[in-house]
């Protein structure tokens, strides 16, 4: 059974640079219900991935948004990080 990309590609960060970079995808399969495909690089600590549920992502995405949270109410705003201050949107766009 044939899985294809069914999304555009979803980048952050740089995998060339010491903080490494995310990328996110939708694929499916016939007859299969879609996943979405994680994977994440550093030129350190090498690279994995991970295909979640869509239930799954919904509850990262929840995580991503409380640390978020958490770090704005520490005082740390846009432009205090390592990544421009981007914070990027969920759903990728």
């Amino acid at each position: 059974m044939a899985r294809r990309h069914r999304s555009r590609l979803c980048q952050v960060g740089t995998p060339r640079v010491a903080g490494g970079s995310v990328v996110a995808y939708l694929i499916g399969g016939d007859r299969l219900p879609p996943v979405v495909a994680v994977h994440a690089a550093a030129p350190w600590l090498g690279a994995g991935c991970a295909e979640l549920r869509l239930s799954e992502v919904r509850k990262l995405v929840d995580a991503l948004t409380g640390l978020l949270a958490d770090a704005d109410a520490a005082g740390t705003g846009p432009g205090d990080d390592t990544n421009g201050g981007y914070r990027g949107k969920a759903g990728g766009s």
